[in-house]
């Protein structure tokens, strides 16, 4: 008798990293794909019996008249694999720990987010960690809008296809990225326009929203939802500064007039500053209530 060793692989398993539908996600979430075939006891006529545990209790057990076969973990979490090889030369066991994590990601909105125009690269996931399998819903698309396609048509829309993942998931996605915008208010058209020199351009620079009355970065107030501050730290080195240096070069590049003011207006009002400019949704609410009853 010898201690067989069990191989166990996430998903993907083919090519494709995308699950844009609920059937791509029950094909492959707390899938694994297990595997004795290795191993030079398991060789010839043999009978192979699985057991997949969590917690010391039985998940599933089942048996097959393969080396390899797979197994859908109805949970996360780490489970233990038994298997047991029944050949003419006698019996095989073997164990081994798995942790099943599954990180769902997902995009949703019009071209800025569906990439329209980039150039393919390869996947950087060599270095990913062993036991995560990531699931990309890329439902974004070029032409859609707030009402055509993020949210519309009843039935179809993006977030139809999130809310029926997440149901079956029991939970949303762990990481939602959205862009969406330019075709309501008609981004194409506003381009071509520009590029027949028929509007003078006026673009502002974007400001940072974290800054207090003291001008310091501040994220202790409760309309921050605890984002760390490490990371607004981070956002405004790594993006706003970039993004803003970006603007300002192209700007005097095709003769736009680039606001170059408005971060410094901005720079000791943030959302938790005691001389806030910036509404929020629920004040903006408040002042739609008061204008609709002004009405009356």
């Amino acid at each position: 008798m010898s201690e067989l060793s069990v191989i166990a692989t996430r998903p993907p398993f083919n090519e494709s990293l995308f699950a844009n539908s609920l059937e791509d996600i029950r094909d492959a979430y707390g899938r694994m794909l297990l595997s004795v075939c290795d191993n030079p006891s398991v060789n010839g006529d043999y009978n192979v019996t699985w057991t997949a545990s969590l917690y010391s209790h039985t998940v599933k057990e089942w048996s097959s008249s393969e080396c390899s076969t797979s197994f859908i973990a109805p949970h996360q979490g780490e489970f233990t694999i038994s298997v047991q090889v029944q050949s003419v030369d006698g019996r095989n066991y073997g164990k081994s720990s798995i942790i099943v994590r599954d990180i769902w990601i997902a995009a949703v909105g019009d071209s800025f987010a569906s990439g329209e125009g980039n150039p393919d690269i390869e996947r950087g996931l060599n270095n990913s960690a062993e036991w995560i399998s990531f699931h990309f819903s890329y439902l974004a698309c070029t032409g859609a809008t707030v009402e055509s396609g993020v949210l519309g048509p009843r039935g179809k829309s993006q977030m139809d296809v999130l809310k029926e993942i997440t149901r079956e998931r029991g939970m949303g996605p762990d990481v939602l990225m959205l862009s969406v915008g330019g075709n309501d208010v008609g981004y194409a058209e506003i381009l071509e326009r520009l590029q027949r020199g028929e509007t003078e351009v006026l673009v502002p620079l974007y400001f940072d929203f974290s800054r207090n009355e003291r001008g310091e970065i501040d994220a202790s107030c409760a309309d921050m939802h605890n984002i760390r501050t490490a990371d607004i730290a981070m956002a405004e080195r790594r993006v706003l500064s970039r993004l803003n240096s970006l603007i300002l070069k192209t700007g005097r590049e095709a003769g736009w007039t680039v606001e170059e003011r408005v971060p410094g207006v901005f720079s000791r009002g943030g959302i938790c500053s005691k001389h806030r400019l910036i509404r929020l949704s629920q004040t903006a609410n408040i002042f739609v209530d008061l204008t609709n009853q002004n009405k009356h």
